[in-house]
């Protein structure tokens, strides 16, 4: 099964990645320098920075686990009040997320492969708890697989246990979803503050370039254009470094 701690992305991301990443990187060494082989250094800095889009890529990931494993545990939940067993709501829940989420998605592959081990090679459904919640490394996956085996283990109500654990669990995960909400609108504020001065570097280009020619063709005004965009990328990177909350 998929570790999803040391996730890797498709060799189409990558491709996309890199032709995005390096035209993109290489337009911001000729505007600010205004010279091919600037561009060219430019667009080199792709490579190093393919860690930081494997990060994203890994977190996107994680993020779409977390909300179908909400509703997984919303669907088993919903199961077991309508007096279905662990079991059968289980590989209930595995249609209905092959029908909401898709049947490729991680979510719906993890839940299809959990019915199939659990309802009909009666592999016990703790231990395939434990397996999603260390392949993921989420809590609340981890919070979830816990009580389940401390339930096994005392001989406790298994079906009980997992509709009380989901509640809490799904109110946690609502909790975090509008964490989410809050931050999306600061990481925008970033993205703008960021686009802010490359637009007017563009437009100041094609409108004026005589009253900015002197940063092009005088050594300090390389040093400043240095400068501006180190400081561009520092401020960018510690931004969206600041901007990730997590509980």
């Amino acid at each position: 099964m998929k570790d999803y701690r040391s996730l890797k992305m498709r060799m189409s991301d990558v491709i996309k990645y890199y032709v995005i990443s390096s035209l993109s990187l290489a337009f911001l060494g000729l505007l600010f320098y205004r010279s091919i082989a600037a561009g060219l250094v430019f667009a080199l800095g792709s490579i190093p920075l393919k860690r930081l889009a494997e990060e994203r890529y890994r977190r996107a990931a994680l993020e779409r686990l977390s909300a179908g494993f909400r509703d997984m545990l919303y669907m088993i939940s919903s199961s077991v009040s309508a007096g279905r067993q662990l079991p059968q709501a289980v590989e209930e829940a595995s249609r209905q997320l092959a029908s909401s989420w898709g049947s490729e998605s991680d979510i719906a592959c993890e839940a299809s492969e959990m019915a199939y081990r659990y309802g009909r090679m009666n592999e016990d459904i703790d231990l395939l708890w434990d397996s999603l919640a260390k392949r993921s490394g989420l809590e609340e996956i981890n919070q979830f697989a816990s009580s389940c085996r401390i339930c096994r283990r005392s001989g406790g109500d298994l079906e009980d246990v997992c509709m009380k654990c989901s509640a809490v669990l799904l109110e946690k995960i609502a909790f975090d979803d509008e964490l989410k909400a809050l931050t999306a609108q600061r990481k925008l504020d970033i993205a703008v503050l960021t686009a802010m001065p490359v637009a007017m570097l563009i437009m100041l280009n094609i409108l004026s370039y005589s009253y900015i020619e002197v940063l092009y063709t005088t050594i300090a005004g390389r040093i400043i254009m240095t400068a501006a965009a180190g400081l561009m990328a520092a401020a960018l990177l510690w931004s969206l470094k600041i901007s990730e909350v997590s509980i």
